[in-house]
């Protein structure tokens, strides 16, 4: 059984802007470029794949489709594998919500955004689509985010909420879990 998280392409977004499951559009050059490298280094893992499992943002889904039809295997969309959810403040400038979101940033771990999620609320939503994938116990592509992606890394290897930033992953590359 193999895991092989890939993080979505590049969006295109203004500096300074909250988003989580804002769904932004990508940056399609960057998009055209990655999306090849990644089924080359893909192959190159010689692995049988037998689904793709993506979040339903846009900004996943593009990938997503091209490596359906790449790797002819079947595809799932699960809302489990979004993004964050910072609630009211998708969308918005930083400097419009600074001290709102400073006062949320003593606390992030329990407290939770004003209409979304708490850091533990989101890992429990997280750990749920992790014992589900691995339990099936097959090797499966997914396309999601950097959250669900450091999510996916603490529980892999057993470590505590406060090691959440600890791991990062650059637009369009990928963490193999086996």
């Amino acid at each position: 059984m193999s895991l092989l998280l890939i993080r979505h392409t590049k969006p295109i977004v203004e500096k300074n802007i909250c988003y989580g499951q804002l769904d932004i559009p990508l940056d399609i050059n960057h998009y055209l470029i990655k999306r090849k490298k990644i089924y080359k280094t893909i192959k190159q893992l010689n692995l049988y794949w037998d689904w793709i499992y993506s979040s339903p943002s846009i900004r996943c889904k593009f990938l997503a489709l091209y490596l359906v039809k790449k790797l002819s295997i079947p595809i799932f969309y699960h809302d489990f594998l979004k993004e964050f959810h910072y609630g009211k403040w998708e969308g918005l400038s930083y400097n419009k919500i600074e001290n709102e979101f400073n006062k949320w940033a003593n606390d992030y771990i329990y407290q939770s955004t004003p209409e979304g999620e708490s850091l533990n609320s989101f890992l429990e939503r997280i750990r749920n689509i992790y014992i589900f994938l691995i339990k099936q116990n097959k090797n499966i592509i997914i396309i999601t985010h950097i959250g669900v992606i450091r999510g996916f890394y603490l529980f892999y290897h057993n470590l505590s909420i406060e090691n959440y930033f600890d791991f990062n992953l650059d637009y369009g590359e990928m963490l193999l879990l086996n």
